[in-house]
């Protein structure tokens, strides 16, 4: 995904010079809220860690770097947590998985996952596993036993499917999948016995290009997507969320801007991912390139409003992971793996 933007960028003239640790997250990565709103997880990618924020009354503070026991994470790129937030699940750019529990704030008891995923969906006791190997995605129905994934089996009915699936998204209820695809569309598919059928919904969005974050309301009536760039426009500070009404049937509807626009103290350069908290009040927005990486907007009636810098005073002692080469993977080691240091580029493998 991100490889595909920067030759963009790059083959648009745009001169790209950004510091070894731009921003205060670096490059960040998937982002969460945990069940009862007290912390926020976030990746930094070309720092190689794992990132927690306190967070009270909606205001981000006291954020630290978490040393993974027994894993070792180079470019951790997705971020998910079980239904009852007390193990989280992360995945590198070689569809390696971490497997961690989670008290508090601190992650604890890690261990490397003995399958290889690009990105994970999970609700109760089920994981989803998705990996791509020559622009076709397989999905992988599996079972979550005390936080480590098992048991798992290929679904061949989906086989073929999805030419890229980077993103996958359950709603509360178990009941629909929402997959994003690099043809930029969002696929609602039912799940029946507690596996992704091939009985599924396209929705085709346009004026959009690589949706990276899907996000569902409160309510799981709206839906939210991170669109990393909005195509047709010759500006490349121009992504945006865009939020879309969600139907019983998958359909997505009525979608537009969620009102998270560029503005003098908002710059979307890559939004990716968001977070939403339980009661609908507030919204956090990474943004993959941009120097003020971690925005906070209030919601009223589904729409962003009043978006600002989430982190104003916080420190991070940096303690980079390192590289998570063991298990099983279908995308190679990270030796080809960018260093900002070197290039002055963005810290993305190529």
């Amino acid at each position: 995904m991100r490889k595909v933007l920067l030759a963009m960028l790059m083959n648009s003239g745009i001169s790209l010079c950004l510091a070894n640790g731009m921003g205060f997250f670096g490059s960040p990565g998937g982002l969460l809220l945990n069940p009862d709103n007290t912390y926020a997880f976030t990746l930094s990618s070309n720092i190689g860690s794992v990132v927690s924020c306190r967070v009270q009354d909606g205001a981000m503070s006291n954020c630290k770097d978490q040393v993974l026991d027994n894993v070792k994470i180079s470019w951790p790129e997705r971020i998910v947590m079980n239904t009852s937030g007390d193990h989280i699940f992360i995945t590198n750019q070689s569809a390696n998985i971490a497997q961690c529990s989670v008290s508090g704030n601190q992650l604890i008891n890690c261990s490397q996952a003995n399958y290889a995923a690009d990105a994970i969906g999970i609700h109760g006791n089920q994981a989803y596993l998705f990996t791509t190997k020559d622009k076709n995605s397989s999905v992988m129905n599996c079972s979550l036993n005390a936080g480590e994934i098992s048991n798992c089996v290929e679904n061949t009915s989906l086989r073929g499917k999805f030419t890229f699936a980077s993103v996958i998204t359950i709603n509360p209820a178990g009941t629909w999948a929402y997959i994003s695809n690099t043809d930029d569309t969002v696929y609602s598919c039912k799940i029946t016995n507690q596996q992704i059928s091939n009985d599924c919904v396209s929705n085709k969005l346009d004026n959009v290009t690589q949706i990276n974050g899907i996000t569902l309301s409160s309510n799981a009536d709206y839906v939210f997507l991170g669109n990393m760039m909005n195509s047709g426009s010759a500006k490349v500070n121009n992504g945006s969320v865009q939020r879309c009404k969600l139907n019983s049937d998958g359909t997505f509807t009525e979608c537009g801007d969620s009102g998270a626009t560029h503005s003098a103290t908002t710059s979307y350069f890559f939004p990716e991912y968001i977070a939403i908290s339980n009661d609908g009040r507030y919204a956090f927005i990474n943004n993959a390139a941009d120097s003020q990486n971690l925005t906070r907007c209030d919601i009223s009636n589904n729409t962003f409003q009043n978006c600002n810098n989430a982190i104003s005073t916080s420190t991070i002692n940096r303690k980079a992971n390192g590289n998570m080469q063991k298990g099983n993977t279908n995308k190679g080691n990270q030796s080809s793996a960018l260093n900002i240091s070197q290039t002055g580029i963005f810290p993305w493998s190529m």
